[in-house]
């Protein structure tokens, strides 16, 4: 029980299979789109050279925390290319000397999805809150509350979904 507006209302935590069902595909469909995204920009990284090892270090430790935050696992390694550059351009001569240029690059190779990330998030998507007036726990369960709510009944209710603990704060009320 928490109030609002200085008035008391209630809420009922509800979690459903069907709603699990549907909200799979979309899953699915939203952490593909973000690996291929993350590939994308492994891809940019893997691109640019760094002049020593401590900057490619850092660039690869910055990404892989990004990585890991969104809960796929990751693999880096650098590569190290060495290239030869003359002092004047055109064929090089017998006697021209050249310069060698050491470059790293760093690669990384995004892995699947944490399982446990994956069921959390989906645990998430497909669970709801219904807020009543309705005070009595006794006549009214939550069970109960569903069925009215399922019954379009006129008690006072609003959906949110439970992604973050400050949606709870912010809650539209939609009178019936």
């Amino acid at each position: 029980m928490e109030a609002i507006d200085g008035k008391p209302y209630r809420f009922v935590l509800v979690h459903t299979n069907s709603l699990r069902e549907q909200k799979t595909k979309t899953l699915q469909k939203r952490w593909e789109k973000e690996k291929q995204e993350l590939e994308k920009e492994a891809k940019r990284i893997g691109k640019r050279a760094f002049a020593c090892v401590e900057d490619a270090m850092r660039e690869s430790a910055a990404f892989m925390e990004k990585v890991k935050s969104l809960h796929y696992n990751v693999e880096a390694h650098i590569e190290e290319e060495v290239t030869r550059r003359y002092n004047r351009r055109g064929r090089p001569g017998t006697e021209d000397r050249y310069e060698e240029t050491v470059s790293y690059y760093v690669k990384h190779t995004i892995g699947e999805r944490d399982d446990m990330a994956c069921e959390k998030d989906l645990f998430m998507e497909s669970t709801f809150v219904l807020i009543t007036s309705v005070m009595d726990r006794e006549k009214y369960p939550g069970w109960r509350i569903l069925a009215e709510y399922k019954e379009q009944s006129s008690m006072v209710r609003c959906k949110i979904k439970c992604n973050t603990p400050k949606n709870y704060r912010t809650i539209v009320r939609n009178p019936v």
